[in-house]
């Protein structure tokens, strides 16, 4: 379940999805609704698919309505549109920022005609994505100065593209996090791209992620409600503080909105 950052700094309520257990969202392996139009299943959820057509991600219909109504808060409110380039983190490991990443990417593609990037800058935990073993990434544009377009990958899904992470080893990560390539990267997909939707590591996961951060516009924050603990999110909250932050996206929660949530949240 996900919540729509909200310009006052509040955090409001969006309808609970069905997930896949274990996961943040669902992979599943079975086949939209209509076969010719694979984005746009007659349940209103939105699927992932490679060029190859094979589904990576299906966004149910509640997510997807949640993602729209926290655009459409955005364009109201004092933010205005959606930064072209928005970092999605978490303070934790597992809180579904790549689910959400290729959900928003999705939306924006689909209802907007928006070019968009999903670019995967978490060494640590990088996402998976139907390749080769020799599939390139940021890392290897970044530390090889590989071509752009060598790396970025089309998906079957209109507008949406993927650039993977690359691999790396852990001794060269906080290299690659502080090279100014990384700026350089950023400042040719903007040119290319309508929205770079950056997944980034998670805030207590890497001493890496804010420096990676650092490389958005704006950033969101990614909370599993009943995963993580209060203190975790409020110490996340106080890290990013230096940053704009556009707000929170809870996801999986139930119950109340913890207060301090409310209260700490900087308005966008």
């Amino acid at each position: 379940m996900t919540t729509s950052p909200q310009p006052a700094g509040r955090v409001t309520r969006a309808p609970r999805a069905r997930r896949a257990a274990g996961t943040t969202g669902s992979t599943a392996t079975r086949k939209p609704d209509i076969a010719s139009d694979r984005n746009t299943p007659t349940d209103g959820s939105l699927s992932l698919v490679d060029e190859t057509g094979e589904i990576i991600q299906v966004t149910p219909a509640p997510v997807v309505e949640s993602l729209r109504y926290m655009l459409a808060r955005l364009r109201l409110g004092d933010a205005g549109e959606l930064p072209d380039r928005l970092g999605i983190t978490s303070a934790i490991r597992g809180e579904g920022v790549t689910f959400l990443s290729r959900a928003l990417a999705l939306v924006l593609g689909n209802d907007a005609a928006k070019r968009v990037c999903i670019v995967d800058l978490n060494w640590w935990a990088p996402s998976g994505w139907p390749a080769d073993e020799s599939q390139l990434g940021v890392a290897d544009i970044v530390r090889d100065r590989v071509d752009i377009d060598r790396v970025v990958m089309p998906t079957g899904s209109p507008g949406v593209h993927i650039l993977p992470a690359g691999a790396t080893v852990p001794a060269e990560r906080p290299a690659l996090a502080s090279s100014p390539e990384v700026e350089k990267l950023f400042v040719a997909l903007s040119e290319e791209f309508d929205h770079v939707i950056v997944d980034l590591p998670a805030v207590h996961a890497t001493s890496e992620a804010l420096t990676l951060a650092e490389n958005c516009r704006a950033v969101a924050l990614v909370v599993g409600q009943g995963v993580t603990p209060d203190s975790q999110v409020k110490s996340a909250i106080d890290e990013l503080r230096g940053m704009t932050m556009l707000g929170v996206i809870l996801n999986r929660g139930s119950s109340k909105i913890p207060r301090f949530l409310r209260k700490r949240l900087p308005s966008a």
